[in-house]
C-alpha cells in the first residue's frame, strides 16, 4: 500500500443519539453496519482504517475529529443517513468541507461510483457544507448521505443494500488513494 493508506469512518450518530428514525429502525444502526462493513473491506485491501466508534455509544462532533486528526488520517468517510418532514424527499448525496477542492473531488467520486453501480439512482448530487466534522478534520473529507430514512422507498434501497453502499464507497477509496 502507498503512503496515503490511513483511512477513518464515522459512522454518524450512536448511543444516546439515534439519528433519524423511521419506525423501529435507527440511523445510528445503519450507519454503523455500513462503516463496519466499509473498515473490513478496506484493512483486507491494505489499508489503515481506524473509527469513531465501532460499538453503539454515543461520540461527540469535537471527538470524531479530533480522533481522525490523532490517528494522521488521509481520507474521513462520515456515514449517514437523510431525513426530511416531507415523506417524498429521495437521493443519495455527499457533502464535502466548502473551501477543500480534494473534498469536492472525492465526493464527485463517491456520488458517481455510487450511482453508477445502480445502487440507488436518484441523484440529489454533491453539495459544499460546514458541518463541523468536515471542517475540523485535516484529512480529506466526505459525508455521505445514503438515502432519506423517512421515505420508505429509500429506507428499503438503504437496508437492503448496505454492502453494496460499503463496496461502492471501498473502491472509490481504493482508486482515490492509488
Amino acid at each position: 500500500m502507498g503512503c496515503l493508506s490511513k483511512v477513518f469512518i464515522d459512522s454518524g450518530h450512536g448511543g444516546t443519539d439515534p439519528g433519524a428514525c423511521s419506525g423501529n429502525v435507527k440511523e445510528k444502526d445503519i450507519n454503523l453496519e455500513v462503516g463496519l462493513m466499509l473498515g473490513e473491506m478496506l484493512t483486507k485491501e491494505g489499508f489503515t482504517v481506524d473509527y469513531s466508534r465501532t460499538t453503539d455509544r454515543y461520540v461527540s462532533l469535537a471527538e470524531r475529529a479530533n480522533k481522525s486528526n490523532r490517528f494522521g488520517a488521509h481520507l474521513f468517510i462520515s456515514i449517514h443517513c437523510n431525513a426530511h418532514s416531507n415523506k417524498q424527499a429521495q437521493g443519495v448525496e455527499t457533502f464535502y468541507y466548502r473551501t477543500s477542492s480534494k473534498g469536492k473531488v472525492l465526493a464527485h467520486k463517491v456520488q458517481r461510483n455510487i450511482l453508477s453501480k445502480g445502487i440507488y439512482t436518484k441523484n440529489r448530487g454533491i453539495k459544499p457544507a460546514g458541518f463541523y466534522v468536515l471542517k475540523k478534520t485535516r484529512a480529506v473529507a466526505v459525508l455521505l448521505e445514503l438515502g432519506f430514512i423517512t421515505n420508505y422507498t429509500d429506507l428499503d434501497i438503504v437496508v437492503k443494500n448496505k454492502r453494496e453502499f460499503a463496496k461502492a464507497t471501498e473502491e472509490t477509496i481504493k482508486k482515490y488513494l492509488k
